[in-house]
């Protein structure tokens, strides 16, 4: 099951395969935060020596906090249960997918850790009236969309596959394997950071974007062979061949995200040799901040 398939109205909560939230549960989202709030945000801003003001510098925002209540109803007393167990705290907890649908907008996504869970045990809890409060942090400030997107290209055959400046836009690049340039589209309004994976055989892989120049280029001597597979984390800078790190080989790291709300063309071309078997694949989440 994938994250977010219980999910079928507004205000649900779905995390670690626990649906919260009514009319599928006899629990009620009473109260949510951190959810389209923007998080706060870590300034750059340096004071002025000697005078009023700043200097202004780079603003980045923060982890995401996410705080939820829930309202449960008298009459089904095992989801109090449920719900501490799926909040409950691995000895080396990962980020899992917490999925809400908040309002009138599609369901989306954050990876998260539980941080707290609060369940009052007053007067009320002894009369039947469960309450629980439960709080998620991620380290990423974005939220995504519950689908991941794929698309996938190859090398150009024969020197095909070039660019003509300048570029006019929207791009109609086509899809699919073949031609060496592919189109992403993020529709969120925030940066989108892609996974790559090329997939061998390829010598000196090159990944472009033609419209600001930005490149990851590879050691021109580096061999990805046939069925192997160079996967390329551009949010967390990691590279690595069939599991083992190959950051080394990574000469220029220009990382570049998907454009906010806007088409990134992706060019994907080689030192080597033309070699039809060869792709690059690329996945994304829409993003939001």
């Amino acid at each position: 099951m994938a994250a977010g398939d219980l999910i079928t109205e507004p205000w649900q909560v779905e995390w670690r395969g626990l649906l919260l939230g009514w009319p599928a549960t006899s629990v009620t989202l009473s109260d949510l935060s951190g959810w389209l709030d923007l998080p706060a945000v870590r300034s750059g801003n340096v004071d002025r020596p000697s005078r009023h003001g700043g200097f202004p510098g780079q603003n980045r925002a923060r982890q995401r906090v996410i705080e939820a209540k829930f309202t449960l109803a008298a009459e089904d007393p095992a989801m109090l249960p449920a719900i501490r167990a799926a909040t409950a705290l691995d000895e080396d907890p990962a980020e899992e997918p917490l999925v809400i649908w908040c309002g009138t907008e599609q369901p989306q996504l954050v990876f998260a850790r539980v941080e707290r869970r609060a369940v009052p045990t007053d007067h009320d809890f002894s009369v039947g009236h469960e309450r629980a409060t439960i709080q998620w942090v991620s380290t990423s400030a974005l939220r995504y969309s519950v689908a991941e997107q794929q698309q996938a290209i190859g090398l150009p055959a024969g020197g095909s596959g070039g660019l003509v400046f300048p570029l006019v836009f929207p791009l109609t690049l086509g899809g699919g394997a073949g031609g060496g340039l592919m189109a992403l589209e993020n529709i969120g309004d925030a940066a989108a950071w892609p996974q790559w994976t090329v997939t061998g055989p390829v010598t000196g892989p090159i990944i472009t974007n033609p419209v600001t120049g930005q490149r990851l280029v590879f050691d021109p001597a580096f061999v990805v062979a046939a069925g192997q597979h160079l996967v390329i984390d551009t949010e967390q800078r990691w590279v690595e061949l069939d599991g083992v790190t190959r950051r080394d080989r990574l000469f220029t790291a220009e990382w570049f995200p998907l454009a906010k709300e806007a088409v990134t063309p992706v060019q994907f071309t080689s030192v080597g040799a033309y070699d039809a078997a060869a792709s690059l694949t690329g996945r994304w989440r829409h993003s939001w901040m």
